[in-house]
């Protein structure tokens, strides 16, 4: 009897035991499925915090490109921002030649692939400027530019064409060539070529073109580059002074180039 009893009492501590084990391991996992279940939140929450959230937009203020001095008709230039993947938005307000229109046109371009990816122009007329073109028009605008994740930077910066960035050393080079015009006897620049070089990456060419016969352009020069604040994309502008339409005055406007501050770059002994 004895035997007996200590066996059951031996089987129902094992069985005890056993049940013990289970409940708290049960515990364990719980917790670990609650600890788990706390990181994917907070790993959820991290990317809805960088998530883009809808914007609502200001009338962009103009961007100073030019500072030549001179009686002169020129483009207006109004960055309004950037997305994380790229775009950039702007307005241009071309100078108006004597046709008595007002010219407005927005533009998103994708700065990684070189394409336009949405712009708008008003009907011509004689009537119109930028607050009342923007706030007529607010809608679309705002719709567009949240569809491509355009954020809003008030106060642009303009940098100059020798720059440090990352610890790296740059600077941007113009050359151009002329030839004289065969109607009016001037030079005429005939082609513009953009280097960026650096001591520690190397040299690229970001530009080259050739201008037709009959362009009128007679100098160019570049103003700086603007820098996406996510990366080290930038968009260089060009200024150019060309002939007016019929005559002086003369007419300045702007040329925005895509590139970046890492990718491209070749040392002499790459070449």
């Amino acid at each position: 009897m004895l035997n007996f009893s200590m066996q059951k009492s031996f089987y129902f501590i094992l069985i005890f035991s056993i049940s013990l084990f289970s409940c708290n391991n049960d515990d364990e996992n719980q917790d670990n499925n609650n600890s788990s279940e706390l990181i994917a939140d907070s790993n959820q929450s991290s990317i809805q915090n960088t998530a883009f959230e809808q914007q609502n937009y200001e009338i962009p203020k103009e961007l100073v490109y030019n500072k030549q001095k001179g009686d002169f008709l020129y483009d207006k230039f109004y960055p309004i921002g950037w997305s994380r993947e790229g775009k950039f938005a702007y307005i241009i307000e071309n100078a108006d030649e004597g046709s008595g229109y007002y010219w407005f046109e927005i533009i998103v371009k994708d700065i990684v692939n070189s394409k336009i990816v949405w712009s708008w122009k008003p009907e011509e007329s004689e009537e119109g400027d930028l607050k009342s073109t923007w706030e007529s028009n607010y809608k679309l605008f705002a719709e567009k530019l949240n569809n491509s994740e355009i954020i809003q930077i008030k106060q642009f910066e303009l940098k100059p064409t020798k720059s440090t960035f990352k610890g790296n050393d740059y600077k941007f080079k113009i050359e151009t060539a002329t030839v004289a015009d065969q109607d009016y006897g001037f030079e005429v620049i005939k082609e513009i070529t953009i280097n960026i070089s650096s001591p520690e990456l190397g040299n690229k060419e970001i530009y080259n073109i050739k201008n037709e016969s009959g362009s009128m352009t007679l100098g160019a020069i570049l103003s700086g580059y603007l820098q996406s604040p996510d990366d080290d994309r930038i968009i260089v502008i060009l200024k150019q002074e060309r002939f007016g339409y019929e005559g002086p005055p003369n007419v300045i406007s702007f040329e925005l180039i895509n590139s970046d501050l890492s990718r491209g770059f070749k040392k002499d002994e790459d070449s």
